[in-house]
């Protein structure tokens, strides 16, 4: 919500002030943990209730199920149920994000994209790109945390197939998306 004010001087000449705007900010936090197993294949998609996640590849498919029981839990971070964007572990998944209203900060946490190159892109309302985030490599959890006007979309690029060189492969978990409107 935007509120506008303004001072005005009780004693004397009674001044008043400029014009002052303040925006109110709704935090918005989708973890994901009300929702049962949900799997999308090349061209599907899952729709949660701030955003709509669209499997652009025709590679494997994605997830939003209950976080893998054999890596860290990271309470508050990742935990529960997250999104597994590349189920087969086949790489090159493409993963676009599209949230229900612009929003002027969006932060998540991600883990175990273990090899291979991951980034993250963000859109505007308008398609313009806004910033490019690359995921560190690992199962420590991570932060990506960015603020724009009007972000819309987000891209997600997991990397080619690097082998079996890591039983999580280059698959990752994301989870806890806090949304500012």
């Amino acid at each position: 919500a935007t509120h506008n004010f303004k001072a005005k001087a009780l004693y004397g000449s009674q001044l008043e002030s400029p014009v002052r705007t303040v925006r109110h900010l709704q935090k918005i936090i989708e973890n994901f943990d009300k929702y049962p197993r949900m799997v999308m294949n090349g061209g599907g998609q899952i729709v949660t209730d701030h955003m709509t996640f669209f499997k652009t590849d025709a590679n494997g498919g994605a997830f939003l199920d209950v976080f893998n029981i054999n890596v860290p839990v990271y309470p508050g971070k990742i935990e529960k149920v997250a999104f597994h964007p590349n189920i087969s572990w086949s790489g090159n998944a493409r993963i676009r994000v599209e949230l229900k209203r612009p929003c002027s900060r969006v932060s998540f946490w991600y883990s175990c994209f273990m090899v291979g190159t991951h980034a993250v892109k963000f859109y505007d309302v308008g398609g313009s790109h806004i910033d490019t985030k690359t995921l560190s490599l690992g199962a420590q959890a991570n932060q990506i945390d960015i603020s724009s006007p009007q972000i819309s979309k987000i891209y997600i690029e997991c990397g080619e197939q690097n082998g079996d060189t890591h039983p999580y492969r280059n698959s990752g978990f994301l989870d806890n998306f806090i949304l500012y409107i």
